[in-house]
């Protein structure tokens, strides 16, 4: 599965939407919250239906143990 880590979000969100209308992109990105429900519907494979994961480095540290097992 491919990872894009970026400093900024919305310009890669709107680049990848413009060059590559066809993949799916999930945003790892939002409250502490709104990450923790993102978290759980990838765990219980609610959502497993994207090519790109876009999310910054902080949150991929923060949550190591979800994009590396």
């Amino acid at each position: 599965m491919p990872w894009l880590f970026v400093p900024v979000i919305d310009n890669w969100l709107r680049e990848l939407r413009t060059w590559c209308p066809a993949l799916e992109v999930l945003l790892y990105y939002g409250s502490q919250e709104e990450r923790r429900g993102i978290r759980a519907d990838l765990l219980d494979g609610k959502m497993d239906n994207f090519h790109i994961m876009l999310t910054t480095l902080v949150n991929v540290f923060t949550a190591f143990w979800l994009f590396f097992r």
